[in-house]
């Protein structure tokens, strides 16, 4: 069965990075964006909202995609969890809400 391309929104990201080679968040320690560096604190663990189309909230695929593609090559130690993107937090957290630098899109 061929399914449609997936649209980005099923991942909820924050952040989207683009020109570096697949996965390459699950090596990245610290990520600086304008002038912001964030740390990586853990790897995003993914839910079953992955395989919901956002638009119409049907289910495209029976079996769960893309969940089970996923878990045949990012699936974590204990064989149930799936791993897809990196959680950060800003180096800047404690700082006072008027000296926080901000990300914008295209930044």
């Amino acid at each position: 069965v061929q399914l449609p391309a997936l649209d980005m929104r099923r991942f909820r990201p924050n952040i989207v990075v683009r020109g570096t080679f697949p996965n390459a968040e699950d090596r990245w320690t610290e990520v600086t964006i304008n002038k912001n560096t964030m740390y990586g604190v853990k790897k995003c663990t993914r839910c079953k909202y992955t395989t919901i189309n956002p638009d119409d909230a049907s289910c495209p695929d029976p079996e769960g995609a893309p969940l089970t593609t996923l878990r045949t090559y990012r699936a974590e130690d204990d064989g149930t969890s799936v791993c897809f993107g990196l959680n950060l937090i800003p180096r800047w957290s404690k700082r006072s809400a008027k000296s926080r630098p901000t990300v914008a899109v295209g930044d």
